[in-house]
């Protein structure tokens, strides 16, 4: 009796050990699931490009959400998306003056690198591949290289006593890690066109950002 009730003892000890960590997965997909939810309706947002036409307002939501959710699942929906433009009232109708009190930078006009941007470090890599697969003067490359220079930029302002000192560092810190990115390039067309993308980070007062 007293083998049999140790037997029933162990197996008993056997299926707690084995429910435990059940318990935990349930308990965290429970606590994952709204902000799963949220996460497909917007990358379905983001997808739609129906939407992109009819409410380009949700989409360009949507956009920044996933960037201030940090979603580095996105970065890949998120790079076609470059180009995307933002739509200002003088953009649909010329007539109309642009309001000068209005401040708009690249990152605003384009919704992709703003998102990005938010996102930070781990985006870089699929920038750095947007350079080297596309023409220099295409949007899509200096889309791309104006994110690379944002992302750069708020990753040596964190923390910095001196932001104005970083604003100025930035433009050589980013040439330096397209230069790296051009020298670990595995074809010559990529290398060149990174090549180009350090010499404008470089030559700060020829650089043109997107718009």
């Amino acid at each position: 009796m007293k083998h049999q009730a140790r037997i029933v003892d162990w197996l008993c000890a056997f299926v707690v050990l084995l429910a435990i960590p059940w318990i935990g997965h349930a308990r965290q997909s429970a606590q994952e699931t709204p902000q799963s939810a949220e996460r497909e309706k917007l990358l379905a947002t983001i997808r739609d490009p129906g939407l992109r036409e009819s409410d380009p307002d949700r989409v360009m939501q949507a956009m920044q959400r996933l960037g201030m959710m940090k979603d580095t699942g996105a970065i890949d929906d998120l790079i076609p998306l470059l180009t995307f433009r933002r739509l200002y009232p003088e953009d649909k109708d010329p007539s109309l003056a642009r309001d000068l009190n209005d401040f708009r930078t690249s990152a605003r006009r384009f919704p992709a690198i703003e998102a990005l941007v938010l996102i930070g470090r781990p985006a870089l890599p699929a920038l750095v591949r947007v350079i080297g697969a596309s023409d220099p003067d295409s949007l899509e490359s200096k889309c791309a290289l104006e994110a690379v220079r944002w992302i750069l930029l708020e990753i040596y302002e964190s923390g910095t006593p001196n932001p104005e000192k970083s604003r100025q560092r930035v433009w050589s810190e980013a040439a330096k890690y397209l230069a790296q990115a051009a020298s670990e390039a595995s074809s010559p067309e990529a290398k060149e066109r990174l090549r180009l993308g350090a010499e404008k980070l470089k030559h700060r007062e020829d650089y043109k950002r997107p718009y």
